[in-house]
């Protein structure tokens, strides 16, 4: 499980892609991600603008709730 630590990483496509690559086929990533504009923390958070639902796509993970994604 993931929480709230994606906007603070340095290199979170390489990280994500990892995460993604590690799961078995129907392993299941909960993840979540704090609402930056929000957050008391924003002024660190970093690669706003990463596509991290494209990611999961290409890693091949489905959305199968609100904040989890399956390995197909």
């Amino acid at each position: 499980m993931v929480l709230d630590v994606i906007g603070h990483l340095t290199e979170p496509v390489k990280v994500m892609n990892q995460i993604c690559m590690s799961l078995k086929k129907n392993g299941i990533l909960r993840i979540t991600f704090d609402n930056s504009n929000y957050s008391w923390a924003h002024s660190i958070h970093r690669n706003k603008e990463i596509d991290f639902y494209k990611i999961f796509k290409e890693n091949r993970l489905i959305k199968i709730y609100s904040t989890h994604y399956k390995k197909i």
